[in-house]
């Protein structure tokens, strides 16, 4: 979709009639109280007191079984806290919102990818081709938005779109694996991975894992495994750190099997999914992966480890399945840093070759898929066919309470932190409130506007 930049236009009143915007459609969230808007740096240093209060986390295994397959008794993180209730999470989105907000006005500035650069901040435009008007909607449970504006759709390099596709995607996988479950079936979590050294291209990486995975579901050999194991469908989506030893991208994959599989069967299929796998990576001029590292295969043998966020994801104190394990890389913490995290490091430091590892990965996952089903899956389970691009643009309808003027738009987006500020404000205070905060920045604007000429 086309991304342009804003310009003039008049709102509309549900009588038809013209509305000044600037000004709040609606006064505030159905069913929210007025509240006088906090200042959001204090609201910083009361979250950075309240978690340097809280435990920290340990690190996190990145190898051996992984207990949300159902093999391990389910443990509370040590940096998980005693508050809970939907108050709690609200802020807990809220403060996951901030971060991402702010490492989206990073990639503005600097990211390889036009796109990108443009996420959130222009306007978008109909299919008709006409502009869209941003906007401020508020939707049940105190929660507001912005409408109106174009979205880059990058479930790779993009910190704003990126998780709303992978979480699209993780309850995608977990309506598949739930119906293939309740049919008396099992399903088997595969990793491969591969021998890696500092300083080899993330690109090339990617090329020989993902080529040496096509291999490994493809020809003669996985026809015969298919047969002799049952293997109907599978899902595969991609992950990837980078630590002390380089670039380490790895696929994780879920193999749906009809019926199950006993200890002994599953060892056989590891096996031979292994030699190929082994063999390819090989063939393709790289160091032969061992058993005990390149590959981990072992059944989901509980239902609910799938079916529901009942387990933890590393690093997070929300409950996660099978399905989360596989999409939400952007979750997970463990050796090494993820590409948000380094995007991350180059905001709090200013450090260049953070900057340029991150322009590796967006170089390097360009074109690609992040994730894919195996041919007929998505219609035999019943799956939905939506791209990324499609899941980042559908919106949840709401309330609209607060349309910016041109001048107000440019200010909230030139800004730091305005956008974001502008969403919290909206959600305690109301359109009022928001809209006052829009006139505020829009006069300092002009004044500094002024003082330039």
């Amino acid at each position: 979709m086309p991304l342009h930049h804003a310009a003039p236009s008049a709102a509309t009143g549900s009588d038809g009639s013209h509305r000044p915007r600037g000004v709040p459609v609606i006064d505030r969230l159905p069913g929210s109280r007025p509240e006088a808007p906090n200042d959001l740096e204090t609201e910083q240093r009361s979250r950075r007191r309240r978690a340097g209060a809280s435990p920290k986390a340990g690190p996190s295994a990145t190898t051996g079984p992984h207990p949300f397959l159902g093999n391990k008794r389910e443990s509370r993180p040590a940096n998980s806290s005693n508050r809970s209730g939907p108050n709690a999470e609200l802020e807990a989105r809220r403060v996951r919102r901030q971060r991402r907000y702010a490492l989206r006005e990073v990639s503005w500035e600097h990211s390889s990818i036009r796109r990108g650069r443009m996420c959130g901040r222009v306007r978008a435009r109909r299919a008709g081709g006409a502009d869209q008007v941003p906007e401020i909607r508020a939707i049940e449970g105190d929660a507001c938005y912005w409408s109106g504006v174009a979205r880059c759709g990058s479930v790779w390099a993009c910190p704003v779109c990126s998780p709303k596709i992978r979480h699209e995607r993780s309850l995608e996988v977990e309506a598949g694996m739930h119906a293939w479950l309740a049919a008396g079936n099992s399903i088997v979590f595969l990793t491969l991975t591969m021998p890696h050294d500092f300083g080899e291209s993330c690109e090339a990486l990617m090329d020989t894992i993902g080529k040496s995975f096509s291999a490994v579901f493809s020809g003669r050999p996985y026809k015969r495994d298919r047969d002799r194991f049952g293997i109907v469908h599978h899902f595969r989506a991609w992950d990837a750190t980078h630590g002390d030893n380089g670039w380490h991208p790895h696929i994780h994959a879920a193999l749906f099997i009809q019926g199950h599989l006993d200890q002994a069967r599953l060892g056989e299929l590891e096996d031979s999914l292994f030699v190929r796998w082994a063999g390819s990576v090989t063939a393709r001029g790289h160091r032969r992966p061992t058993k005990e590292h390149g590959i981990h295969l072992e059944e989901a043998r509980q239902a609910h480890a799938v079916a529901g966020y009942l387990l933890k994801v590393r690093g997070e104190e929300t409950g996660a399945s099978l399905a989360m394990e596989l999409t939400r890389g952007d979750l997970k913490r463990g050796r090494g840093r993820a590409p948000f995290e380094i995007l991350q490091g180059f905001k709090d430091t200013g450090d260049e070759s953070d900057l340029e590892l991150f322009h590796e990965w967006e170089k390097a996952t360009k074109g690609k898929h992040f994730s894919r089903w195996s041919d007929g899956a998505r219609e035999a389970l019943r799956l939905d066919e939506l791209e990324d691009q499609d899941l980042v643009e559908k919106e949840v309808g709401g309330i609209t309470i607060y349309r910016p003027t041109p001048e107000e738009w440019h200010a909230l987006t030139a800004t730091p932190g305005g956008l974001c500020r502008a969403l919290l404000i909206a959600e305690r205070g109301g359109g009022q409130a928001v809209a006052s905060y829009a006139a505020g920045l829009r006069k300092r604007w002009r004044g500094q506007r002024a003082r330039a000429a």
